[in-house]
């Protein structure tokens, strides 16, 4: 069944999957060579198909949950993939595959609040070093700063582009828009200070 999804004959993965279910007795592995054959063909929905039947089970649950989310990821189902990840991190906060989907979902979304607190989550279960935790941090902050500077929010945005600093206080784009923030309500000295500091940086 792998080497006919690995082919791209899903007819055949098909076939062979029925009868792992037959010959071993069990539902639960039928299913998981079905969605594994099925990610080899490229065919997301008919694996989606069998993750969706596995959440029934007790055993087959956190297969499905990494299943279903990587799978909607793939085909761009940012909602969904964001839902079948949090269910699993939200259940076990030590699942590394589900902190990085998560993650990655909530980014791919712009959802730039829900991502910075899957982050802290992801530092204190040690998923992420201080070094790489600071450097998301900024850039997240820097993304929504982003955000409200184009709602015309500039207060806002001064107050996230110079958060992002503390974290990464080289990150140009924070640079760029905290300068930018302070310059436009006369700040000009203060500005050109973090230009500076920055491109010594």
């Amino acid at each position: 069944a792998l080497i006919a999804g690995a082919e791209g004959d899903m007819d055949r993965a098909r076939k062979a999957s029925a009868r792992v279910r037959d010959l071993a007795g069990s539902t639960d592995l039928g299913h998981i060579i079905s969605a594994t054959a099925a990610e080899a063909c490229g065919d997301q929905d008919e694996a989606i198909i069998h993750y969706t039947a596995m959440l029934d089970s007790p055993k087959t649950r956190p297969t499905a949950q990494r299943g279903l989310a990587q799978a909607k990821l793939a085909m761009g189902d940012l909602p969904g993939a964001v839902d079948a990840a949090r269910e699993a991190f939200d259940q076990n906060v030590q699942a590394r595959w589900a902190f990085d989907t998560l993650f990655n979902a909530l980014v791919a979304d712009f959802r730039w609040t829900e991502a910075r607190d899957v982050l802290e989550k992801g530092r204190a279960a040690r998923h992420v070093s201080g070094d790489i935790f600071n450097r998301r941090r900024a850039v997240l902050l820097s993304a929504e700063a982003d955000y409200w500077m184009d709602c015309g929010q500039h207060d806002k945005a001064l107050e996230l582009s110079q958060a992002a600093l503390k974290d990464a206080s080289d990150f140009a784009p924070a640079v760029a828009m905290a300068a930018f923030e302070l310059a436009r309500t006369g700040g000009q000295k203060r500005a050109a200070t973090l230009l500076e500091k920055a491109w010594k940086e």
